[in-house]
């Protein structure tokens, strides 16, 4: 079989699950969602071994499938709504490079185990090691963290067409 072909069948099997993320309604707690997520990407790797080493096992920079893209861009969102709720402690660069690698190794380290002797609580033992690490847990208070402060607002600024360019710029600085 050519790579070509198996990128398409890898992709067509993800389609599924992807749409089924695409639907679901975001909750008031975005940091709850993301654990969500996170959830329900392991999952989907450990039900579908075989499609998702297709798609993850074997990187490649210069070919990335379309539908990985896009949950890509479903994860920018989701870290976005973390921004914008104060809760990132990261930049959403780094939040979303984070999130990638920790729940795609997790994934692949999981399958590489023996069935057996898998312990899932490594996934969510990952999971809150990267929550703990990526967010504030709870909104901002008047001490907040000046960084955190300085993503959320970065994170606003579109959200405040009232403002001139040169003050975007100047509060973006």
């Amino acid at each position: 079989m050519t790579r070509g072909l198996l990128d398409a069948v890898a992709e067509y099997g993800f389609i599924a699950a992807f749409n089924k993320k695409k639907e679901q309604k975001p909750s008031p707690d975005p940091v709850e969602d993301l654990r969500k997520a996170w959830d329900s990407h392991i999952t989907f790797g450990l039900e579908n071994p075989v499609l998702y080493i297709l798609m993850f096992g074997e990187p490649r920079p210069e070919l990335s499938l379309p539908i990985i893209e896009n949950s890509k861009l479903l994860l920018k969102e989701l870290i976005h709504r973390i921004a914008v709720a104060g809760q990132l402690k990261v930049t959403e660069t780094r939040a979303a490079e984070l999130i990638y690698s920790f729940s795609s190794g997790i994934v692949l380290s999981l399958l590489a185990m023996p069935e057996e002797i898998r312990d899932i609580t490594l996934s969510f033992d990952a999971r809150e090691v990267l929550v703990a690490a990526i967010t504030n847990h709870t909104p901002p208070q008047k001490g907040a963290d000046i960084g955190s402060v300085a993503i959320t607002m970065q994170a606003l600024l579109p959200s405040f067409p009232s403002l001139s360019e040169g003050e975007r710029h100047l509060l973006k600085e």
